[in-house]
């Protein structure tokens, strides 16, 4: 986070922000000091992680008095493709997360093609694998019941670790679902309609989803897989084609551990890629 400052040979306190996140105007409240007698500009990327905004200070007066922000750039956020083991080797073998009806087994046609991103930091209920022995799996139960609890680190340690990669919410390849023109020119589909109910009923946000209408390149992408009830970072800021010596050792382990367990779950690598 970059705050441009003209404010000469005074030390201040900035004691709230604004920030603008996903379609919500919301205040943070923090203590950030520093020293705006050189003119310059100072960085507080430590204090919000996942965020990365443009300020600038439009009035103020110091010494116990008050400030404003005025936005002049808009949110930078990461957002998440949630996948599972089994879909990692095909998405290293093809350089990319191919849309939805390229991995489809059934041959069933959504009525919708597109990747989906997320800026839920949890594991969305709508992406989970549907297996009989973990009830949690279900959207039913989801649907039934609020607040069950989905133990990721059990289902893994049966199914295979869960993934996601990660990008750049300012890269032209996305665009948030719920202002997009392809939703608006689905809404007279109901299934969109419910999907979209269902995403809210579950708690997974459809206004927080974001989506690529075509196969996206892992190009700028970072990767973490879930272990040991954490998200583990794996790479960070990286591209496909140009891979130092020990991000291929990282990528190489994955993909040997998704192609043991699509042989394990009798998936072809070829649909493995979502």
């Amino acid at each position: 986070m970059v705050v441009p400052c003209h404010l000469s040979k005074h030390l201040c306190q900035i004691v709230a922000i604004c920030l603008l996140r996903s379609d919500d105007l919301y205040f943070e409240p923090f203590v950030i000091p520093f020293d705006c007698s050189n003119y310059n500009t100072f960085n507080i990327d430590e204090t919000v992680t996942d965020i990365k905004i443009e300020v600038s200070v439009k009035w103020f007066l110091v010494r116990n008095m008050v400030f404003r922000t005025q936005l002049i750039r808009g949110v930078v956020m990461k957002i998440y493709h949630y996948t599972k083991s089994i879909n990692v080797h095909g998405i290293f073998s093809d350089g990319c997360i191919a849309t939805e009806r390229k991995c489809s087994l059934t041959g069933f046609q959504s009525v919708t093609d597109f990747v989906w991103l997320t800026e839920k930091r949890a594991y969305p209920k709508t992406a989970l694998p549907l297996l009989s022995r973990f009830p949690e799996t279900s959207l039913l139960v989801h649907l039934q019941r609020k607040n069950v609890f989905v133990d990721l680190q059990k289902i893994g340690s049966f199914y295979g670790n869960f993934y996601r990669f990660s990008f750049d919410s300012g890269d032209a390849r996305f665009k948030k679902w719920h202002f997009s023109q392809e939703r608006k020119s689905l809404q007279s589909n109901q299934q969109v309609v419910v999907l979209d109910r269902v995403a809210n009923k579950v708690g997974d946000d459809a206004r927080g989803f974001w989506i690529a209408t075509s196969d996206v390149a892992l190009e700028n992408f970072s990767l973490e897989v879930h272990e040991g009830g954490h998200w583990i970072s794996l790479i960070s800021d990286a591209s496909i084609t140009n891979l130092t010596a020990e991000q291929k050792s990282i990528v190489a382990t994955h993909d040997a551990i998704s192609q043991s367990r699509c042989l394990e779950f009798g998936n072809p690598y070829f649909a493995c890629a979502a």
